[in-house]
C-alpha cells in the first residue's frame, strides 16, 4: 500500500475509485432529495381522502427506502474518506521513499567525484609512461610499481564504497568536534568582531538554520 509501479497503478485505481465514489453519491443524494419532496407532497384533497390507507403505506415504504438511501450515502462517504486516506498515505510514503533515493543518488555522485580524484595520480603515471616508455626502467616508477598502485587504489575505492555511511559519519563527527573547539576559543577571542562570530555560529548551530548561519569559511578563516 506504501508503493507504486512504474505505471501508477495504484494511484489511478484510487482515483477512479474517489471519482467514482463522488459521483455515485451525488446521485444518491438527488435520489434523496426527489423521494423526500414526493413524501413530503399531498395529493388534492378528495384523491387523500379516498386513498388515504393506500398513500399512507406508500409513504411508510419510501420512508423505509430513504433511510436505505440515507445509510447507502453515509457508507459512500466513509469509504471515499478511506480511500483517501489511503492516497494521501502513498504520495506521503513514496515522497519519502524518493527523498532517500535522491540523497542515495547524491552520495553516489560524491562517490564518484572521490574515485575520479583518486584515479588522478594513476592517469598521470599511465599517460607518462605512454609518453616515455623508459621511465619503466626506473625502480621507482617500474610496472611494477604501476600495478601495486593499481591495485592499492582499487581496494581504497572498494573499502570506501562499502563504508561510505561509515566515513561520511566519522568524517562529520571529526569535523563538527573540530568546529565546536575552534567556535569555542572564537567565543573568546579579544577581538569583537571574531567574538560575534563565534556567538553567531553557537546560536544557528542547527543545519536546518544555515540560512542565517555563518558561512564555514569563517573557521577556515580564523
Amino acid at each position: 500500500l506504501l508503493t507504486d509501479d512504474e505505471t501508477f497503478t495504484r494511484s489511478k485505481t484510487y482515483f477512479w475509485t474517489i471519482a467514482t465514489l463522488k459521483e455515485i453519491d451525488l446521485r444518491i443524494t438527488d435520489n434523496i432529495q426527489e423521494i423526500s419532496q414526493f413524501i413530503d407532497s399531498r395529493a388534492p384533497s378528495r384523491a387523500e381522502a379516498e386513498h388515504k390507507t393506500e398513500f399512507k403505506h406508500y409513504r411508510k415504504k419510501l420512508t423505509y427506502q430513504l433511510h436505505d438511501f440515507k445509510d447507502t450515502a453515509q457508507q459512500l462517504r466513509a469509504k471515499r474518506l478511506e480511500v483517501i486516506d489511503l492516497r494521501d498515505g502513498l504520495f506521503n510514503a513514496s515522497a519519502v521513499i524518493y527523498s532517500r533515493a535522491s540523497i542515495r543518488q547524491s552520495e553516489n555522485i560524491k562517490l564518484l567525484t572521490f574515485v575520479s580524484i583518486f584515479f588522478l595520480p594513476l592517469s598521470f603515471r599511465t599517460l607518462k609512461a605512454d609518453l616515455t616508455p623508459e621511465v619503466f626502467s626506473n625502480d621507482i616508477f617500474s610496472l611494477n610499481a604501476l600495478k601495486v598502485t593499481a591495485v592499492l587504489v582499487s581496494l581504497i575505492t572498494y573499502l570506501a564504497v562499502i563504508n561510505l555511511n561509515n566515513l561520511a559519519r566519522l568524517m562529520q563527527r571529526l569535523y563538527q568536534s573540530f568546529a565546536d573547539h575552534l567556535v569555542g576559543i572564537m567565543t573568546e577571542d579579544p577581538n569583537q568582531e571574531w567574538k560575534q562570530r563565534g556567538l553567531s555560529f553557537q546560536k544557528f548551530n542547527n543545519e536546518q538554520q544555515s540560512q542565517n548561519r555563518p558561512s564555514n569559511w569563517r573557521l577556515l578563516q580564523y
